[in-house]
Parts: C-alpha cells; structure tokens; sequence
C-alpha cells in the first residue's frame, strides 16, 4: 500500500510550475546551443542558460524553505515543539541522543 499523497498548495503548485518552465528554458538553451555556429550566438546562449539554472536553484530552494515551513507548521499542530523534534530526528538518524559522542 502506497502512501495518500498530500495536497499542494498553492503556493507550491506555482513554485512547482516555475521549475517545470525553468528547465524547458534550460532544455531549450542547450538545444540552440548545439545549433549555434556564430561565436556572438554562442554567448548569449551561454547566458540564457546560466539564467535558467539560476531560476531552477531559485525555484528548488524556495520549494525547499516552504516545506521545512509546512513541516514546522505540522508539528506545531500535532502539539510538539519544532525545536525538540528536529533534534530527536537528528538523534534517531545518528543512532545516539543528543549531546552524546562517540569515542
């Protein structure tokens, strides 16, 4: 049995659109790129895909900082503290509590 997909909110669903046209952008640069015989041509492709990547960073990192939001925002509701759950994951992944070392 798979897990019920979440609903996307709107803010995401447009984050995500973003990206989508960030990297048809991008497929398209380099598509031109591979026609591109003039040296003038060739740079300024060379920029639209720097462009591209930048608004495909832009668009993973936002979409990054709105789920770390909506997982704050989750565990506020179930009752317990962001702070404290995000340390007892750290621990769990580490197989040790917090503050302990390894010798």
């Amino acid at each position: 049995m798979g897990s019920v997909p979440r609903p996307v909110s709107e803010e995401e669903a447009v984050l995500r659109e973003g990206l989508r046209r960030a990297h048809r952008e991008r497929s398209a640069a380099y598509a031109r790129l591979d026609q591109a015989l003039d040296p003038d041509l060739i740079e300024a492709i060379v920029y639209q895909i720097d462009a591209a990547m930048a608004l495909c960073d832009h668009f993973h990192r936002a979409l990054r900082e709105l789920q770390a939001r909506e997982a704050v925002r989750e565990t506020e509701e179930r009752g317990s503290r962001p702070v404290l759950a995000a340390q007892a994951a750290m621990a769990d992944r580490s197989g040790r509590e917090e503050g302990e070392r390894w010798i």
